[in-house]
């Protein structure tokens, strides 16, 4: 159930506000998934909200055609493959959809963590792509443009122990690719499905949502991370409700989670700006050490009312 949060803006480092309401915590029993899911693939390094009633939203599609010029096709077995190509220097793997499927497609979004190895090993689309087949979408994930971290600038070397975090470049690389998609497919123009993992999820939080979260509403499953975006990054308003369409998030993390308190401030400052939001916290677990797969794809149909 989502619970609004209590107006207020946080930083970083003020972890535990008072506004904020007790996160919902959980067994820690859940397995991880096949590959080691992200626990193992992807460990990583104002006012109050408007209450205009948000309009109705009658959906279309982008009507695209043509598809992508595929670099590759890698079969993904059961009949099934992917489309690997690169767009705006980010690669990218695009599932086809299923074989019954008629009409315009979803997009369920995967958002890798620092390493990318469940983008690497396949193992992220490989979970995510029964959900898709049974919700008439498609599975995306993307390749963050330096090879390892979303987070981190487009030129940062992944050997490195430095931090470079990006300032927006690859949040419009990352736009670009749906623009792509949307011109090559028939893409609905309804709520997208994100799944981000640590990084991924500082990523979509920080960088991501304020330049592009307006034009691309949706479902955001944050595993593992997050962080409060600067002010300065907001290229719409998001405490206005029209702007913020059907947009919500769920936070899930472990209470042994070295980004536990970022995770926490940035569902409480979204909870403030008046996106429905929520925590799930899982006793005794520490970085992505739980099946985000699975937990994304429950995200994505408690969105859908399922």
């Amino acid at each position: 159930m989502f619970r609004r949060l209590l107006p207020f803006f946080v930083l970083i480092a003020t972890a535990c506000s008072e506004g904020a309401p007790a996160a919902t915590v959980v067994d820690a029993s859940t397995p991880q998934s096949p590959d080691g899911g992200i626990g193992i693939d992807d460990a990583a390094v104002g006012d109050a909200a408007s209450d205009a009633p948000v309009p109705p939203v009658v959906y279309g599609s982008s009507k695209g055609t043509g598809g992508l010029a595929c670099t590759s096709t890698v079969d993904l077995g059961g009949g099934r493959n992917y489309c690997k190509a690169t767009v705006a220097g980010v690669e990218m793997r695009f599932a086809n959809a299923a074989p019954a499927a008629t009409g315009p497609s979803r997009l369920v979004i995967y958002v890798h963590g620092d390493g990318a190895r469940a983008y690497t090993s396949d193992g992220a689309m490989k979970a995510l792509l029964p959900w898709a087949d049974a919700h008439q979408a498609r599975v995306l994930a993307v390749l963050a443009p330096n090879g390892c971290a979303w987070w981190q600038t487009a030129a940062h070397d992944c050997a490195s122990a430095i931090e470079e975090p990006d300032t927006g470049a690859n949040a419009t690389a990352f736009e670009a690719v749906l623009k792509a998609l949307r011109s090559g497919y028939d893409i609905a123009d309804g709520p997208t499905f994100y799944y981000g993992s640590s990084g991924g999820s500082i990523f979509l939080s920080k960088l991501f949502f304020p330049r592009f979260g307006k034009t691309y509403p949706g479902a955001y499953a944050m595993n593992c991370g997050g962080e409060v975006p600067p002010t300065s990054a907001y290229t719409w308003d998001p405490k206005d409700g029209r702007s913020r369409g059907e947009t919500k998030f769920w936070f899930t993390y472990g209470d042994q989670d070295f980004l536990k308190d970022a995770a926490h401030a940035t569902a409480g400052y979204l909870g403030g700006l008046g996106f429905p939001t929520d925590e799930k916290i899982i006793p005794g677990a520490t970085h992505c050490a739980f099946d985000a797969h699975g937990r994304s794809k429950e995200v994505f149909s408690a969105y859908l009312g399922e």
